[in-house]
C-alpha cells in the first residue's frame, strides 16, 4: 500500500494554508508544483488519525475556505481507506495550473547501489515533471535527510536528500520541504536543516520556516535562492501572521 492515510489530518490543513497564501502573494502569478514522495509499506500506526479540526470549531481562522473544502472531502469519505492524494489534486484546494507528481518512489529490494540508481532516476522525473513550476513543496514522511538513514539504506524513501533540494534550486524555483518534529529542540533540529540545505547547495538561499505544533509538531521549511520567490515567501508568511493574529490558537504557528 501506499501511504495516503496522512491525506486530509491536521498537518494537511497548515500545509495547504501555508502554499495557498505563497500562491496568493500579490505577485505575478506563481505556479505550484508537488512531488508527493509516496511510499510503499503498510501502515500499522495511528498516524494520520489527528482530524479534530474536520469536526470541532474553532479552526476556521487559518483559512476558511480551505478547511470547508477539506470537510467536504472527509464527508464524501465511505471509510479511511478512501483516503488519497487524488483526492487533494481534484478538489481544487490548490490553484489549478498546480503540477502533482504522484509516482510511488521505487521500493527496491536490491542493493544499496540499485536503490541509488532508482532513487536517481525517480527524482530526475519528478524534476522534470516541475519544469516549469516557480515553487516546488516535498512532501517526504519524515523530513530531510539524517546520518543513520543514507540514500542507500531500505528507510531512505522517508526523506527528501539535500542534493534534490539543490538539483531544484539550480534550475531557478524556490523549495518548500516538509519536516516532521522530532525529539530534538526545535532551536537545535531547525539549525540542523539549515545548515544541511545552505551547505548542500552553491546557491545562497533564505530560508524562512513554519512550526504547526497542534497535535504534534511538523514545520515548513521555504528556501529559495532568487530575490522574487524570496518576496513571495516573505509575504505569503506575512499573510498567514496578520490573518491568525488574533486566533486563539495562534500559539500552534511559529514563523522564523
Amino acid at each position: 500500500p501506499v501511504r495516503h492515510n496522512f491525506v486530509n489530518d491536521i498537518g494537511d490543513y497548515a500545509k495547504y494554508a501555508l502554499l495557498r497564501a505563497l500562491c496568493a502573494s500579490g505577485q505575478p502569478a506563481i505556479r505550484l508544483g508537488v512531488i508527493w514522495y509516496l511510499t510503499e509499506h503498510a501502515e500499522r500506526n495511528n498516524d494520520g488519525r489527528k482530524r479534530s479540526h474536520l469536526v470541532t470549531a474553532g479552526w476556521d481562522d487559518l483559512d476558511p475556505d480551505l478547511l470547508a473544502r477539506m470537510r467536504r472531502i472527509e464527508s464524501g469519505l465511505q471509510n479511511q481507506d478512501q483516503l488519497n492524494v487524488s483526492l487533494i489534486e481534484e478538489s481544487g484546494i490548490l490553484p489549478p495550473s498546480t503540477a502533482y507528481f504522484s509516482e510511488p518512489i521505487p521500493r527496491v529490494l536490491g542493493t544499496g547501489r540499485q536503490r541509488v540508481s532508482e532513487r536517481t532516476a525517480w527524482f530526475e522525473r519528478a524534476r522534470k515533471a516541475m519544469a516549469h513550476c516557480d515553487l516546488v513543496f516535498l512532501d517526504p514522511d519524515n523530513g530531510l535527510e539524517v546520518p543513520s538513514v543514507p540514500i542507500t539504506s531500505p528507510f531512505s524513501s522517508k526523506y527528501t536528500t539535500v542534493a534534490e533540494i539543490a538539483g531544484l534550486l539550480e534550475t531557478g524555483a524556490g523549495v518548500v520541504l516538509y519536516q516532521h518534529g522530532s525529539r530534538t529542540p526545535w532551536l537545535v533540529q531547525r539549525e540542523r536543516v539549515c545548515a544541511q540545505i545552505a551547505a548542500g547547495t552553491e546557491q545562497e538561499p533564505t530560508i524562512r520556516s513554519l512550526r504547526f505544533g497542534a497535535f504534534g509538531a511538523r514545520a515548513f521549511f521555504c528556501i529559495a535562492s532568487d530575490q522574487r520567490l524570496s518576496d513571495v515567501i516573505e509575504h505569503g508568511l506575512d499573510q498567514l501572521r496578520q490573518r491568525v493574529d488574533t486566533w486563539d490558537k495562534s500559539s500552534y504557528l511559529l514563523i522564523e
